[in-house]
Formats: structure tokens, sequence, C-alpha cells
């Protein structure tokens, strides 16, 4: 799965602000619940505004915000 996402400072654990991320792989096998709902680890690549990468990220994005399987 590549898929870029931005998530927004709600949707995810922990940061500040809105995130920009090209998803590569969503951990849907080990979900941590919190605020009674699923929550899932994303690995990917952080870009920046113009679209250039930042870098490597593994953050725990809200379910519900998440692409289907």
């Amino acid at each position: 799965m590549i898929e870029v996402q931005v998530f927004q400072e709600a949707d995810y654990r922990f940061g500040v602000g809105a995130i920009t991320v090209r998803v590569e792989r969503i951990d849907w096998a080990n979900p941590d619940i919190y605020d009674g709902e699923p929550w899932y680890f994303v690995d990917g690549v952080q870009l920046n505004s113009a679209g250039a990468e930042v870098g490597r990220r593994q953050l725990m994005v809200r379910g519900r915000r998440l692409p289907s399987r």
C-alpha cells in the first residue's frame, strides 16, 4: 500500500498539527484501544507541504481515519 494521507492532530498520536504521510504499511493485526476505539501503527514517509520527503515515520493513527483494508 502506498497512499498519501493527511492526518489531523486529533487523529494520530503523538504530534502537533496536521501531518502528511506516504503510508507504506499498516499493522492491522495489532490494534491498540485508546479512547474506546482502535488505533493502528502506520509506517511510512513524512512529506512536507511541497511533497518532498522529510523522513521515515512510525505513528499510531485512529482506525476510522485509515483507508479500508
